[in-house]
């Protein structure tokens, strides 16, 4: 069974491995990923019935010089969603950030979007609360720039991680 992970930077830097995930994982995930890079970074890939998609979106897509609205963000995630029927899916919430990253692009900005894409996974796979996986470590969970997550972040994230795509199969 293949586990892709798909979306922003909080998978793309978990790296081209992931020993909790097993072997057989394609990360494609990329760092400022938006809703619409969905797609296209499944675009090239031949899909296993079994597979597992490990998506992380809505941190970005909440930056309003990047994101589309809130209701065409839904639009985007529910399509893509609708596109892959019977797919396996875990969606990793936003984690949020440490602090707001300005005053457009905020942690409650980050938690309406990542509400709403849940809405979409929701009925069709795993929904993964990273914010509240990550609580115990406040905002040791997050690098300095209040935004990506810091070691300690992953060591809380991966465990949690292994056992929504465990629960998948």
């Amino acid at each position: 069974m293949t586990t892709y992970l798909l979306g922003d930077s909080h998978l793309a830097h978990l790296g081209p491995t992931v020993p909790a995930l097993g072997d057989d994982l394609v990360n494609l995930a990329v760092g400022g990923a938006v809703a619409q890079d969905l797609g296209c970074q499944l675009h090239a890939v031949s899909l296993p019935d079994d597979a597992v998609l490990v998506v992380s979106i809505g941190t970005n897509d909440a930056d309003p010089t990047r994101g589309l609205p809130l209701e065409a963000f839904g639009a985007v995630v529910d399509a893509f969603v609708a596109a892959r029927p019977g797919r396996r899916w875990v969606y990793v919430v936003s984690p949020g950030c440490a602090g707001d990253i300005d005053p457009t692009w905020t942690a409650e900005g980050m938690a309406r979007y990542s509400a709403r894409a849940a809405e979409a996974f929701a009925g069709e796979g795993v929904v993964l609360d990273t914010p509240a996986v990550l609580a115990p470590a406040g905002v040791g969970a997050f690098d300095d720039d209040r935004l990506h997550l810091s070691p300690t972040g992953y060591a809380l994230l991966r465990p949690a991680l292994a056992a929504a795509v465990d629960s998948t199969r």
